[in-house]
């Protein structure tokens, strides 16, 4: 395994896959007309009814947005259906009737964002924008949750240590190389496995040869949780803002 980024998900496709609710058909078509003209990513599909939605939604829909005023269900309870099976998507309420009261029910119900309609194009321009910026943010999101759960669960060993010389994060293969839980370790000094002639030694010499030529690998004496010493081989990188990664290549 040769750096964290192999560890990474690759990108999620830029289709932009958008559902619009919205019950007046003439207003839904040049809306989607519009989005789709002005950002080639996006591919609109549009229903005339919060019911018609629900069965439109899958877990290929990138994004939702839904008017308010709707015959036998609104918006918000549409969105709080969404929000049952999945409370990540992105919702964005653009409606036409708004109101305070409107807006903070939406917010409590996990509305992504919320635009009221107005006159004229600008308004299309608007909302392509809130789109846009909800469906990154969701990917966003996204790949950051598949990239922990991948590291989470990988064989390989792999901690992370903050500027400061404390473990951002540990995977269980990792801890367990020291007989200990990655709650162990997290938010604490690298210093507790090791003992202090190996501190000395990463602290002038390892650690400024890592600063310098933003690897390391090699060999080093750890200390387990009962207090027995194994011989570690390792491999570290720099990953930014003076952060780094260790791998723990083998024990003896």
């Amino acid at each position: 395994m040769g750096s964290v980024q192999d560890l990474l998900p690759s990108l999620l496709p830029d289709t932009i896959r958008l559902l619009y609710v919205e019950d007046d058909p003439e207003f839904a078509d040049l809306t989607a007309q519009f989005l789709e003209s002005a950002d080639d990513r996006l591919s609109v599909r549009t229903v005339e009814s919060a019911t018609a939605g629900l069965e439109a939604f899958d877990e290929d829909i990138d994004c939702i947005v839904s008017d308010y005023d709707m015959p036998n269900m609104n918006g918000i309870e549409l969105l709080k259906r969404v929000r049952e099976a999945d409370p990540r998507v992105p919702f964005i309420l653009f409606t036409g009737k708004g109101s305070e009261a409107v807006a903070s029910e939406a917010i409590s119900s996990g509305v992504t964002d919320y635009l009221q309609k107005e006159a004229g194009t600008d308004q299309y321009a608007v909302l392509l924008n809130r789109v846009i910026n909800a469906v990154e943010g969701y990917r966003a999101q996204h790949r950051l949750y598949q990239a922990f759960n991948s590291l989470y669960s990988a064989k390989q060993s792999v901690g992370i240590i903050d500027p400061d010389g404390r473990y951002l994060f540990v995977n269980p293969s990792y801890a367990a190389t020291y007989g200990m839980q990655p709650e162990d370790l997290i938010g604490k000094s690298w210093h507790r496995l090791y003992p202090d002639e190996e501190i000395d030694r990463f602290e002038e010499q390892i650690l400024p040869h890592l600063d310098e030529h933003r690897s390391w690998r090699g060999t080093a004496t750890a200390v387990r949780a009962d207090g027995t010493r194994i011989r570690e081989e390792l491999r570290m990188s720099h990953i930014g803002d003076g952060a780094h990664v260790c791998f723990i290549n083998g024990t003896e």
